[in-house]
């Protein structure tokens, strides 16, 4: 067996100013966007971004990337580009209407391409280019979900009325169409579709299966079934080795134990459709649910009934009107925009009390982005250990995550291998 036997640190970017770390708050109806502090939940910014944003994205600055060198703000029918400062440079207007979906638009984890589906298209911005331009991939059909590989190289592309997931190659600048796809059973149109945050494997949901597909060949083995009719999106268990994956199915949501392909048990809400997933790490997943939208929490190892999440402070639940959430890439905060002007940062162990500000607006989504690290303190095998070989080709690709506390960018890492 391929065992990962050493891990070393090979190049450590100095540490640079104190991370910058945000919360953007949008309102639907609004032209403007409302800016945080992530840490101190202080007021900084209200760029003018449009009516109908819904996701913002840093790129990290390449020399100092604990910094930012640019935002992204998507809205239903643009990108506008925001500096450093908050300020707008420019407005990329999309050709056609954003597509619906929890990763209709993806930032590369290199930050080097923006991919947005918008009508028959991937809209893509390259972010190191100045000025900043877009251009169009044009598809077989609308694509609604976009996936990309933890190493950049690769985006897979979701169109619901279509069997076949189109493939993009991100290797060079200009992100290009492959002629290779991963072609789903006659008949099995797509509904969601993720990857893996180790990247060994894709994972594309169809009404009634799961489909787990090898990046490498492309391909899947069997099916598995979900007993699910629509699976509107799919989150995963960030904490190595990346075991469990959940599958929203809106009445509950089927977890799937990654490594024995089944699916065994399901989160329920009594009476309650759950609206968005996030799985912090620690065995926790946070579900925003029913029609007063409020937070519940569960546990992957156990599934079930899930209960609504309190406030260590009070005891008490945190009320109706949760309009998004979203964590910090460690899963230590998890921060909630309420629809009735309030936002609150709390620690989903509950063991730090929470922090609640009142907003000048009354938001209907919110994106949370914290800069990388700039020098990681901790390697951790993430995927891809205890494997066998067949004519010296692994079955899916080794994956080590650098972090301290948040992942490192650019971070070099050297690993060798011992055979046993």
């Amino acid at each position: 067996m391929l065992r990962i036997g050493r891990l070393s640190l090979a190049l450590a970017l100095p540490l640079s100013l104190g991370a910058a770390n945000y919360v953007f708050l949008f309102n639907n109806l609004s032209s403007t966007a409302a800016v945080y502090d992530a840490d101190s939940l202080a007021p900084l910014a209200t760029p003018t971004v449009g009516v109908g944003a819904v996701k913002a994205f840093g790129v990290p600055n390449a020399s100092s990337p604990s910094q930012f060198s640019k935002f992204y703000v998507v809205t239903n029918s643009s990108i506008k580009v925001l500096d450093p400062s908050l300020a707008v440079l420019a407005t990329l207007p999309l050709s056609g209407s954003l597509a619906q979906g929890p990763n209709a638009a993806v930032l590369s984890p290199d930050g080097l391409h923006l991919l947005v589906a918008s009508g028959s298209q991937v809209q893509v911005v390259n972010t190191g280019d100045s000025p900043d331009a877009i251009y169009g991939i044009p598809l077989p059909s609308a694509p609604t979900g976009i996936a990309v590989t933890p190493n950049s190289t690769r985006a897979y592309v979701m169109m619901p009325n279509s069997s076949a997931i189109q493939i993009l190659d991100l290797s060079q600048n200009l992100a290009r169409l492959i002629s290779t796809t991963v072609g789903l059973p006659s008949g099995a149109l797509p509904t969601a579709i993720g990857m893996a945050p180790n990247g060994s494997k894709l994972y594309v949901a169809t009404p009634g299966s799961i489909y787990d597909i090898d990046r490498i060949s492309n391909t899947f083995t069997t099916a598995i079934s979900s007993f699910f009719g629509g699976v509107s999106s799919i989150a995963f268990d960030r904490d190595p080795p990346v075991n469990r994956a959940v599958f929203n199915g809106g009445s509950s949501a089927a977890i799937l134990n990654i490594p024995s392909r089944t699916v065994g048990v399901n989160f329920t809400v009594s009476g309650a459709n759950i609206n968005k997933m996030v799985l912090p790490g620690a065995n926790r997943a946070l579900l925003l649910a029913g029609a007063g939208q409020r937070l519940y929490l569960g546990f992957l190892s156990a599934g079930g009934f899930v209960s609504e999440l309190t406030n260590p402070q009070t005891g008490l639940p945190y009320g109706d009107n949760a309009a998004d959430m979203d964590a910090s890439p460690d899963g230590a905060r998890l921060f909630v925009a309420f629809s009735d002007s309030r936002l609150i940062k709390l620690d989903p162990s509950g063991l730090v009390a929470s922090n609640q500000i009142s907003t000048t607006t009354a938001p209907s989504g919110l994106s949370v982005i914290y800069a990388p690290a700039s020098l990681a303190t901790v390697l951790e095998v993430y995927g891809g250990n205890n494997q066998g070989t067949t004519g010296g080709t692994l079955s899916m690709p080794l994956a080590v995550r650098a972090r301290s506390s948040n992942p490192a960018f650019l971070q070099t890492v050297n690993f060798s291998s011992t055979s046993s």
